[in-house]
């Protein structure tokens, strides 16, 4: 049976976009979702078999029999039929399963440390300067105490640093843009990385929008008290201090920085650990592929999008009461003892 005929078995609706390799189709990934990113080549010859696929954002990729095994829930054997293979006694070996590793945490050098924590304190005596930045930050949920809590700044130039200042050996100067200035903050007050919302980013820019000063922590930021029963994963470090503010007497927020990030073995500990697991990925393509990694890596995990809007600070600027939201996605009997408390 031909890949593109099992494909539509599945329920996609390729279509032919390319004659490339006698022919190329685009259809939504069965994975990740989307609308054209995953390819299938049906008369492209593999090893065993005729027919390939490659979704274009999840990288998922194999051949006719991989995709009977792994989207038809299918045995090799199974599969092999379906894809009409050739295979011999010898062909087919299983494989140990790979075993998920998380990213262990390493922390910044004390120069880093140094460097980083007086960059933040001249932004953050520079934000109260810019009342279209101290709006921009209120209207997505930020007041002008969470923003003095958080300890959020404003650089209001490009600016260059010496790697050298910050411990790191090399003669590439630190980037610093211009934008909102995001530290991540330990409990014992010690700043363990910093990323920058660049406000000048235009379409089309090639640099990200979140940018993350060399040398600071690597993993996830966690904003609040991993006591707390309740974990929400978001995607910015805007989002997640949002979060917290309306929500840190019960919950407390993981800001992923890339919908494809892997958690940290620090998050991972705590995600195995509470009850609530709330996964607000923000309502697109990237979203979608953010959601399937932590449903896949968690089986408590909850897909829990804000009701409208991108993500959680767009829901707020629609007027979305973040307390109220989170709440909702909470069992009953939590929700009760909560309202007493």
């Amino acid at each position: 049976m031909k890949l593109i005929d099992l494909a539509i078995e599945k329920g996609l609706e390729p279509r032919k976009v390319s004659p490339t390799h006698g022919g190329e189709y685009a259809s939504s990934c069965p994975d990740c979702g989307g609308e054209d990113r995953f390819r299938i080549w049906p008369n492209r010859k593999a090893k065993n078999c005729e027919g390939v696929y490659w979704c274009r954002q999840c990288e998922k990729s194999g051949d006719t029999i991989q995709f009977c095994r792994e989207f038809l829930g299918l045995s090799f054997k199974e599969a092999a039929k379906r894809a009409s293979a050739e295979i011999s006694q010898h062909t087919y070996t299983p494989r140990e399963p790979r075993s998920f590793t998380f990213p262990a945490l390493t922390p910044p050098s004390e120069k880093w440390q140094q460097k980083a924590s007086g960059f933040v304190s001249w932004a953050e005596k520079r934000v109260g300067d810019h009342p279209a930045i101290v709006q921009m930050l209120e209207d997505r949920g930020l007041s002008k105490e969470a923003i003095e809590r958080y300890r959020i700044g404003y650089c209001d130039q490009d600016l260059w640093g010496e790697s050298l200042g910050f411990g790191i050996e090399s003669e590439k100067k630190i980037f610093l843009p211009k934008g909102i200035v995001i530290p991540s903050i330990e409990t014992s007050g010690e700043i363990i990385r910093v990323k920058i919302r660049r406000t000048d980013r235009k379409e089309g820019d090639k640099l990200p929008k979140y940018w993350e000063i060399k040398g600071g922590m690597n993993g996830l930021n966690i904003v609040g008290a991993v006591r707390n029963p309740v974990m929400v994963v978001v995607e910015s470090e805007l989002d997640a201090l949002a979060v917290h503010s309306a929500c840190g007497d019960f919950a407390f927020a993981i800001s992923v920085g890339s919908c494809s990030k892997t958690p940290d073995n620090v998050v991972d500990y705590w995600a195995k650990r509470k009850p609530h697991l709330l996964i607000s990925h923000d309502n697109d393509a990237g979203g979608l592929v953010m959601k399937a990694k932590w449903e896949k890596l968690y089986s408590r995990a909850k897909s829990f999008p804000v009701p409208e809007g991108k993500d959680v600070g767009e829901a707020i600027e629609r007027g979305l009461d973040v307390r109220s939201w989170v709440l909702s996605g909470l069992p009953e009997g939590l929700l009760n003892n909560l309202n007493k408390e």
